[in-house]
């Protein structure tokens, strides 16, 4: 595994790199390539920028030969929405241009599989203007989250996310996601409000990646083509 703080920019392309061994999990999950903070570059004239006000941090995966890189970030919530805008547009500027776009040009990174998620204080979704900066840059919310609120209360809140360049990662997602609602199941003696204050007043979310590939492998093993819909349904019984 290798523990990274990059910091791009002109004549700077990896700097402060530490190496250590890990042996691979019991599970056969095991830590990935990178892992470390991402770090605003100073703009063309050298002069340092805002950085985020909570690091956002990823960790690279693997599993059963599928490598992904999850990245997590939490937004600033100020005073008002507005006040995340910039934040936000600057995080899907940044990771478009730096992750996805580098790993398109480089088959060897692990980037390719980039999952973001995380609580970006997004309230609504739709036109909102925090949700269309959070996608402006080709992320994608799978479908099956889209009407899920993932804070308690009675007025949908979706503040958290979880997301992906969509022709860019070569995970078999599933179509599977949900949320985890937790309220009523866990310190049922307390009100919802003070529950928040042990567990959280945010929900998990969750999405399915299948990493069998035996139907992929045997496709090609039989000279057909694995990304074609159902490729061994041509193959006689």
């Amino acid at each position: 595994m290798v523990l990274v703080s990059i910091q791009e920019g002109e004549g700077l392309h990896g700097a402060d790199a530490e190496s250590a061994a890990g042996e691979p999990h019991p599970g056969g999950q095991r830590p990935g390539q990178h892992a470390g903070e991402l770090v605003l570059p100073p703009s063309p004239e050298g002069i340092p920028v805002t950085q985020f006000a909570r690091s956002p941090y990823l960790v690279g995966f693997e599993t059963h030969g599928q490598r992904f890189v999850l990245l997590t970030v939490h937004i600033k919530y100020g005073d008002t929405p507005k006040e995340r805008l910039p934040e936000l547009q600057a995080f899907a500027r940044h990771i478009a241009a730096e992750l996805r776009d580098k790993a398109s040009a480089d088959a060897g990174h692990e980037e390719t599989n980039l999952i973001v998620l995380g609580d970006f204080n997004i309230d609504k979704r739709g036109d909102n203007p925090l949700f269309q900066a959070l996608i402006a840059t080709g992320l994608v919310v799978p479908a099956a989250l889209s009407g899920l609120k993932t804070t308690y209360g009675t007025e949908p809140k979706f503040y958290d996310h979880i997301a992906w360049f969509m022709g860019d990662l070569n995970l078999a997602y599933t179509g599977r996601a949900g949320v985890i609602d937790f309220s009523g199941a866990v310190y049922q003696e307390l009100t919802l409000r003070s529950m928040s204050y042990r567990v959280s007043d945010h929900f998990p979310l969750w999405t399915e990646f299948s990493t069998d590939a035996s139907e992929e492998q045997l496709a090609k093993a039989l000279d057909l083509e694995p990304a074609a819909p159902e490729p061994l349904s041509t193959v006689p019984d």
